[in-house]
């Protein structure tokens, strides 16, 4: 964890300053290769994978919508198609962008939420080794494939079952966990200055949820999951003191304690 960085500014005020670059990239690689190495490592049991996905189905079943959803998507080529090439790329792309903007734009941010982040990710990791669920593309009858399917960027061959990937990583679901993190971003930076635009950053989550259950690679449940994971990651960045308004907090103590110290 990096430790606080004040700079002097006019009048002799503080203001956060970013983190060094080659530390955060080396953190972010680093995070990534665990979450990569981990879906590897941990595909789960076959059998185990198959008997968890149909107890979550089972206790969803009656009010989730996974199978319309994916019913109406799949019924349309070109909505079928804009689906997976969503679902493959955005949680990516998105979450960089967003991390790299928060850097740049609004390091006073950027220490704990990139916390719960990283925090939140490895939760799921954790949950992909405890409780490995095979998605609802295997367990759940008459469900299409979506990104095999329609071959969305080549993968459907890396989905089948000599894939290196884990296989059995639905629950929970880092999309949803991601995009709600990103949400989560927008609307703390922007919360005072543009409320409206604040909350309307929240409406990428939901889209992902939509687009993870329509293309058959998450329940319900598992979206659920993801929003808490990352809740569970912030809990994790209150309780190193990495959070806004306790960094706030340090800096004008000490803010106060050199002026005290100077007119002693």
């Amino acid at each position: 964890m990096t430790t606080l960085q004040l700079r002097p500014h006019r009048g002799g005020r503080k203001a956060f300053t970013r983190p060094r670059l080659l530390v955060e990239l080396s953190l972010l690689v680093l995070g990534y290769l665990a979450y990569s190495g981990t879906r590897v490592a941990v595909r789960g049991d076959h059998a185990l994978a198959m008997h968890n996905g149909r107890l979550v189905y089972h206790v969803e079943r009656k009010w989730a919508p996974e199978v319309w959803l994916n019913q109406v998507v799949n019924a349309h080529v070109t909505l079928a198609k804009i689906s997976g090439y969503y679902y493959t790329t955005a949680h990516f792309v998105v979450t960089l962008v967003v991390i790299c903007w928060l850097y740049w734009r609004h390091p006073e941010h950027y220490r704990p939420l990139r916390t719960t982040l990283i925090a939140g990710t490895l939760i799921a990791l954790v949950g992909f080794w405890l409780f490995p669920v095979a998605p609802p593309r295997d367990v759940v009858p008459d469900l299409t494939d979506t990104v095999a399917h329609w071959d969305i960027m080549e993968l459907a061959a890396p989905r089948s079952g000599n894939s290196v990937a884990n296989l059995y990583a639905a629950m929970p679901s880092l999309h949803v966990g991601w995009a709600v993190w990103c949400a989560f971003v927008i609307w703390w930076v922007y919360r005072q200055r543009h409320p409206v635009l604040a909350t309307l950053g929240f409406i990428y989550p939901i889209l992902t949820t939509l687009v993870v259950l329509a293309t058959a690679n998450h329940y319900l449940l598992d979206c659920i999951g993801g929003v808490a994971a990352i809740g569970a990651g912030m809990l994790v960045a209150r309780a190193f003191g990495e959070w806004p308004g306790h960094r706030r907090k340090k800096a004008a103590e000490a803010e106060a304690s050199e002026s005290y110290d100077g007119v002693r």
